[in-house]
């Protein structure tokens, strides 16, 4: 078990920063930093959203140093691998001053004295020397792995089978040595991999523990569905904020309302998340279910190597199941593994541990995938480049018949066809005949949404994608120029490096593009062809299988490779003018007070020119041009905003607005982090997610981001309408939703006997909840188990259907050739087997019927096991949310747990003394009360019940209930602190004078007053 000082916290750098001097640390996008926990919790450093100087070791680099933490995301924890290296790490001098604006670092004096500088004067600060680690390659003595559990919140490659290691639960292994990862199924194999670390290898993100599906957020959703070849989705999931919880509970339904209507890849997706759920949930990996045996559904032996078969990568177009573990295959594209001798399908990983026996021509194999004469094949094998074949036939004939049917009908939107799909049969159908005879195939009979959709099948079916891979991190890197023109300059030069084929094919499809591009303008729609650069951005070009959970995260850079390549780059097509983006109105004058602060900000107002006498600055309502209907107490920050909610769930979202006018809004914390928030308006009777971006300290909802702060932003949206934004959204942030009247701040004011009640009453649901969780989703395993057995009774019923159907064939062979005198025999053995079929094939019906029940009766299962574990989730996040305010009222968490653990919780608690809402300033601290005021809070309140108030003299007053009437003290402040009369002015604070007279009596300063400070006048029923 390791203990909280061997946790490292993995950090990934999400934007560089280099720092004046050779000697500090460079930090570049997508460096992983190791950072101690000693560190984190003796600076108090807020884990998921660091701030100031966080002292770390570079893994690409091998250099320890100070890293700005705005530049830096969590991404997870994992342990010291060595006492070396956290010995290391903990001896550094782990002090340093904050450094904001434009302070520059720089080193002076030798390596071990840092300059900071601050304007017009130096902070100057020891530190060690940073030491430069450089990773050598690093060998297990005897050359054999040293195997550990570990957990994959992020995939990772195996290094055994070269497919992804994903799930929760424990479905791997890492080694401690050379930090290699296998799945459990390929851990025998490992010895076949020698322990030696790779010179400066970095290692895999695992952790040391295990974090459940419901638990993931929606970046680990993503990974997982770049991992599952689900890439083409994984935008969609990310707008959508779609986390572990919201996963699990996904059906066609749902997919089909977020705009996925594509019937394969729905299927598909639910493909994966049941193997997600059912195959993770009993700790397996996928291939996991056949490690246990050596055996094939069919009954074969698993000991073939695949070297044995005649294997290829293959792209499935329906499901199909793995041959060795009855599992389906994952995926859209490049789902698994094709013998092209005996037709048998399996996954890498199942391939790379044994397979049947490799039976040329077997029927029982062949019978069901025909190897295409287009799709799947490489682009050198289709065309030779050249003026009369500028790409392959298929690309050829589909892009003009789409040309010429789109600029014969005007309904059609050409940005959109390449984005709606259409029916599956359809497009197997026009797929099956491009196999048959592409030169001759009729495609004027086909819709030209149903062409477009097969031009993107067929390119992402490529073995290698038209930007080949290899050329994939150059492209990235070109696309993060920001110049245009510096940028299309380099795009161009590695396009002229691409081979002829490659660079045939891609001048082809943006030539296209343009053409559409030209209609559409034609046409009199200036719009820039953006749904059409979306389409295409992750079907042109794709990263290694390495590196594919990039995928997932370089969309924008996708987008602006595609967008660069089509409008900057020549392909001999004129690109059309298209209108320039809405410009946005300018935004207000900020107002400036005379102490030179903006939104706790310093600004520096430019100077004067020379003998200009300037004004002082203005503070009508003239200085904010569109602000005129924002109210004057409007907020300053976010969190004095009544319409931001923080981390609040969709799901309690979703309760609030429910019924809501149009108009009405909310802002919580984006899920990504980043310093981004979701924008929740209502509009047409449902709930739009707007997501509020940041970058280089500006916010807005699109390109370029102008915006100081999200106040300002959403202040201009309630005057302004969205729609210059989003079409679609011609409204105004109209209603905020003000969680001051929420359910939070009716728990922060409740009493802390009345929160101990509440929490109890939670305590009891939860474990309710859980038990009834408990039982359903071992209900939902035993069905899983019982379709499993059912799937595999039903293929033997095929089989045996099948065998009895060659039998019957080989009696009409042998018929014709038999003897008379044998005639009889045969027709009666016939009959015999007519009667067996006959018998299997009802049999088979009624197993077939067994099966669906137990599919409907599994569906509803799960469905009730995915509500009851969000009601669970649910009541955890209340109670946290009721600890969190005891805590803040003094309360320990022991007496928390000793009180749900109580045998009688009916009763009253005894809270500790003093009282707790005493400690919680907020309760009786009123900034803004008079004293007619205090009078009517106060009266026929128990007594003692008390606030304290600013005095109409200056200072502070208290304001008391005692014998049924309303009393008033004035509160002295002294050289040594607050109290009520000389020589008693000794406290420090309020709270300290608060806290003194709870225990002891008001008397002895007055003779009216015979009480104690007791309740809060805030929380006083």
């Amino acid at each position: 078990m390791q203990s909280s000082a061997d946790i490292m916290y993995v950090y990934v750098a999400r934007q560089a920063f280099k720092a004046t001097g050779n000697d500090y640390p460079v930090l570049e996008v997508n460096d992983v930093i190791h950072v101690t926990s000693e560190f984190i919790h003796r600076k108090n450093v807020n884990i998921e959203n660091p701030d100031g100087w966080i002292y770390g070791a570079n893994l690409r680099t091998g250099q320890e140093g100070y890293f700005r933490g705005y530049c830096l995301m969590l991404n997870g924890t994992t342990h010291a691998r060595t006492m070396s290296q956290r010995r290391r790490l903990y001896s550094r001098d782990m002090s340093l001053p904050s450094i904001g604006g434009d302070s520059q670092i720089h080193v002076s004096g030798g390596r071990n004295v840092m300059s900071v500088t601050y304007g017009e004067s130096d902070y100057v600060q020891a530190i060690p020397p940073i030491k430069n680690r450089r990773g050598s390659g690093h060998t297990s003595p005897s050359g054999q792995h040293n195997l550990a559990q570990y957990y994959f919140l992020t995939p990772v490659l195996c290094g055994h089978c070269r497919d992804y290691i994903w799930g929760s639960g424990p479905v791997g292994k890492q080694c401690e040595e050379c930090w290699a990862c296998f799945h459990n199924v390929c851990t025998p194999f490992s010895a076949a991999h020698p322990c030696s670390r790779p010179h400066r290898a970095l290692p895999p993100t695992t952790v040391t523990t295990d974090v459940p599906i419901s638990q993931w957020s929606s970046i680990n959703v993503v990974d997982w569905m770049a991992t599952l070849n689900l890439a083409p989705y994984t935008e969609i999931f990310k707008a959508k904020d779609i986390k572990g919880s919201d996963l699990l509970s996904l059906d066609r339904e749902k997919l089909v309302s977020m705009g996925i209507k594509d019937e394969f890849h729905q299927k598909a997706i639910m493909v994966c998340i049941a193997q997600l759920q059912n195959e993770c949930g009993d700790g397996l990996c996928i291939g996991d279910s056949s490690s246990t045996t050596t055996t094939a559904i069919g009954g074969g032996e698993c000991n073939t190597p695949a070297s044995h078969h005649n294997l290829r990568n293959q792209s499935f177009h329906e499901l199909h199941s793995c041959d060795k573990c009855g599992l389906y295959l994952r995926g859209f594209v490049h789902q698994g593994q094709f013998c092209q001798d005996c037709g048998l399908v399996a996954h890498p990983t199942c391939a790379a541990t044994g397979l049947p026996p490799c039976v040329r021509q077997s029927s029982k194999y062949i019978r069901r995938i025909l190897l295409s004469s287009v799709f799947g094949l490489s682009l050198c094998t289709q065309f030779t480049p050249g003026e009369k074949t500028p790409a392959p036939l298929l690309l050829v004939r589909s892009c003009q018949e789409i040309v010429y049917s789109v600029d014969n009908d005007p309904s059609q939107d050409p940005y959109r066809l390449y984005r709606t799909p259409p029916q599956q049969e359809t497009l197997n159908q026009l797929r099956q005949e491009c196999d048959n005879d592409m030169s001759n195939v009729n495609l004027r009979v086909y819709e030209p949404h149903v062409i477009a959709y097969l031009i993107k099948r067929y390119l992402r079916e490529l073995p290698e994608p038209v930007i080949p891979e290899t050329f994939y991190d150059r492209f990235i890197e070109a696309s993060r120029i920001h110049n245009d023109d510096q940028c299309a300059k380099c795009m161009t030069q590695l396009v002229n490096e691409l081979n002829a084929h490659h660079f045939y094919t891609l001048k082809f499809l943006m030539s296209h593009f343009l053409q559409l591009c030209q209609i559409q303008v034609r046409r009199g729609t200036l719009d820039p062809p953006t749904l059409l650069i979306q389409s295409m951005c992750h079907v042109l070009l794709r990263p290694p299988w390495e590196k594919i959970v990039d995928l997932a995260r370089n969309t924008e850079a996708h987008m602006r490779i595609v967008e660069m390549l089509l409008l900057k780059v020549d392909w001999g097509e004129k690109v059309p003018t298209f209108a320039p983006a809405p410009v946005l109105p300018p935004r207000p004058r900020t107002s400036v007070t005379y102490s030179g602060y903006v939104d706790n900000e310093v600004v520096n107002p430019p100077s004067p020119p020379m003998g200009v006498v300037m004004p002082p600055p203005s503070m009508s309502s003239s200085s904010l041009p569109y602000f005129s209907n924002i109210p004057a107490n409007a907020p300053k920050s976010l969190k004095e905003a009544e319409w931001y909610w923080g981390t609040i769930v969709r799901e309690d979202v979703n309760v609030l607005m429910k019924d809501s006018k149009d108009g009405t809004f909310l802002v919580r914390d984006a899920s990504t982090g980043n310093n981004e928030y979701t924008l929740t308006l209502r509009k047409g009777g449902s709930n739009k997610l707007i997501k509020i971006c940041h970058r280089n300290g500006k916010y807005g909802f699109t390109e370029p981001y102008t915006f100081n702060s999200v106040v300002e932003l959403v202040n201009f949206c309630r005057e302004q309408s969205l729609s210059q934004f989003n079409k679609a959204l011609d409204i105004r942030l109209l209603h905020p939703v003000n969680r001051f009247h929420g359910e939070e701040s009716e728990g922060a004011r409740m009493r802390v006997e009345d929160l101990l009640c509440r929490l109890n009453e939670l305590n009891k649901q939860h474990n309710s909840k859980s038990s009834n969780y408990t039982n359903c989703y071992e209900r939902q395993v035993a069905l899983a188990q019982d379709i499993s057995i059912n799937r595999q009774i039903l293929d033997s019923y095929d089989e045996t259907i099948m065998l009895i159907g060659d039998h019957l064939k080989l009696h009409d062979k042998f018929r014709l050739d038999a003897q008379p005198h044998e005639i009889d025999d045969l027709v009666n053995n016939r009959e015999v087997l007519v009667r067996r079929l006959k018998a299997v094939e009802d049999a088979r019906n009624q197993q077939d019927i067994v099966l669906t029940t137990l599919r409907r009766d599994c569906q509803a299962v799960e469905r009730q096991c995915t509500a009851l574990k969000l009601e669970v989730i649910k009541l955890v996040k209340q109670m946290d949310h009721l600890k969190n305010v005891l805590l803040s009222r003094g309360v320990s968490a022991e007496f928390i747990d000793q009180w749900l653990e109580k045998s009688d919780p009916t009763q009253v608690p005894q809270v500790p003394h003093p009282s707790m809402e005493l400690s919680n300033e907020s309760l009786w601290h009123f900034d803004t009360c008079s004293r007619d005021d205090a009078v009517n809070l106060l009266q026929n309140k128990p007594d003692g019940t008390f606030l304290v108030r600013m005095s109409q003299n200056g200072g502070f007053a208290l304001s008391i209930t005692c014998n049924r009437e309303v009393q008033h003290c004035r509160i002295y402040k002294g050289e040594h602190g607050y109290g009520f009369a000389e020589p008693f002015l000794i406290y420090p604070t309020l709270k300290d004078l608060v806290l003194h007279y709870a225990e002891d009596s008001l008397i002895m300063h007055n003779d009216l007053l015979n009480t104690t400070l007791k309740f809060p006048a805030r929380t006083a029923s």
